[in-house]
């Protein structure tokens, strides 16, 4: 793949503004369809969680089952003579009532384990449901790249081209190399008023799917798409 052949350099005012403002839209349409599926996968891992965590409460019916066994025992006890043991009948129903108490209580004041399970579930099913058709988003608008990939690593943000075309648009540039020296000036000046830019963690690892992306049957179709569009001087 002869890489002179996209050579930024090479284009026509109205050519670099061209590539510029479709990278940034494709860009954007992909870097869009990526955050969903981030979040939808986020939702999903919290709700397996939050199911997990649910299975191990003790629901109504669980609650029940230990009072009730725990109130026979004690009745048991009664008919079978504790008593000799000096424990009063009052002391074995305050017993009994207290363990109602203990045991119903967490149940009161919490919405309904089986009822906080099935929202849970609900939940979760939806999520999986919904990241399919998101993960089909990114890769149509992976897919979709045309300009994109003659857009250099370090320029290749939405930000960053926005306003690289605010330049063209402002009279201000008129070529590749006008446009990326105006920009680092650009930049220079918000660092030095404390504006952050995009995190390193973000650009490296933009960069490096963008250097996967850049392979000799995309970039080819790439090329024709700029050439049917007249992006080239001739």
């Amino acid at each position: 793949m002869d890489t002179q052949n996209f050579d930024l350099s090479n284009c026509t005012r109205d050519g670099l503004r061209k590539v510029l403002s479709t990278a940034e839209s494709e860009m954007r349409k992909y870097l869009n369809a990526a955050d969903n599926v981030k979040y939808c996968k986020k939702r999903i891992k919290e709700e397996r969680e939050k199911f997990k965590t649910e299975q191990k409460r003790f629901n109504l019916k669980d609650y029940l089952i230990i009072a009730g066994i725990t109130s026979i025992i004690v009745s048991l006890c009664m008919v079978f003579g504790v008593h000799k043991y000096e424990i009063s009948i009052f002391m074995l129903l305050g017993i009994v009532m207290m363990i109602f108490i203990v045991v119903l209580i967490p149940y009161l004041l919490n919405p309904s384990s089986k009822k906080r399970t099935k929202n849970i579930q609900n939940d979760l099913q939806k999520y999986e449901t919904q990241l399919p058709n998101l993960q089909k988003k990114v890769d149509e608008a992976e897919n979709e790249f045309n300009a994109v990939l003659f857009v250099p690593n370090d320029y290749c943000s939405p930000h960053i081209m926005a306003i690289m075309v605010k330049f063209i648009d402002n009279k201000e540039a008129d070529t590749w190399k006008e446009v990326t020296s105006l920009y680092r000036d650009y930049k220079h000046k918000e660092e030095m008023k404390g504006i952050a830019q995009e995190t390193a963690e973000y650009a490296s690892l933009q960069a490096e799917y963008l250097r996967q992306t850049r392979n000799a049957s995309r970039m080819a179709a790439a090329g024709a798409w700029a050439a049917a569009a007249g992006i080239w001087r001739r």
